[in-house]
């Protein structure tokens, strides 16, 4: 069952580039809420996207396919809704500045996050 919970939380991800240390754009990708298990997180990707500038303006990417899409593959009332509905809950973040876009770094600290590594707790080794 669509709950309003749903379109704030589950319907889209956000992915962050940068051009070295500076923000280039922001991603949203619209997507069906995702399903958690112990090993694995899957999602369906509803080819509906939007790009937004560090000045906050946006463009709607895939609107057309998004539709196309939808009616080639059935997609239901509440997919069609909830998607919809997350769309205008970013939309309305970025207009009002709000959320996610509020608080997404600008410029990077640093850049060589890949030479951090990962440490897992491990249990001593006995000797």
């Amino acid at each position: 069952m669509f709950t309003p919970l749903d379109a704030c939380w589950s319907w889209y991800t956000f992915s962050a580039f940068y051009d070295d240390r500076v923000l280039k754009y922001t991603y949203a990708t619209i997507i069906q809420p995702a399903t958690i298990e112990i090993e694995r997180l899957s999602y369906v990707d509803l080819d509906l996207s939007i790009l937004v500038k560090p000045d906050l303006t946006y463009e709607v990417l895939t609107q057309a396919e998004f539709e196309q899409m939808a009616d080639l593959l059935h997609y239901s009332e509440e997919t069609r809704i909830g998607s919809l509905m997350a769309m205008r809950t970013i939309t309305s973040s970025i207009q009002l500045s709000l959320g996610l876009f509020a608080i997404i770094p600008h410029l990077l600290r640093q850049t060589d996050f890949h030479l951090a590594g990962c440490q897992k707790d491990e249990a001593p080794r006995a000797s």
